[in-house]
């Protein structure tokens, strides 16, 4: 797989928002943002993207808010396999490697950094 030629959505989940940001290889994203969970399955279900990275959440404490993101990251996959999209993770401490270059060249901060760093942080290591 040419990774120049992929469309990568990284995506940041959270029970109350969903930051992302989709592009193709290491051009600057064609869209970011941040949407509420049920927006953003919608708009899921029709992405262009061939690959799907998502932060990988690590339970602290099982709490509402933790069991509604577990639940979102089941009905992402599920999408996505319902679409033969490709699935990847990153650690939350791997994007850092990216957020500095994200937030200061492409002026991309918050939810919607945090998933483009984890998109560019893919593009570099991940495993395909």
């Amino acid at each position: 797989m040419d990774r120049e030629k992929v469309m990568v959505l990284g995506i940041d989940p959270g029970s109350q928002h969903v930051g992302f940001s989709i592009g193709q290889g290491w051009a600057p994203p064609l869209g970011h943002g941040i949407e509420e969970p049920s927006h953003f399955l919608e708009k899921l279900k029709t992405t262009p993207a061939t690959r799907i990275v998502i932060e990988r959440f690590d339970i602290r404490q099982l709490t509402l808010d933790s069991v509604a993101t577990i639940k979102l990251i089941g009905v992402i996959e599920w999408i996505a396999g319902n679409r033969s999209i490709d699935v990847g993770w990153v650690n939350a401490s791997e994007k850092v490697k990216f957020i500095r270059e994200v937030n200061q060249d492409l002026h991309i901060t918050s939810h919607a950094g945090d998933a483009e760093a984890i998109r560019r942080y893919d593009l570099a290591y991940g495993k395909w």
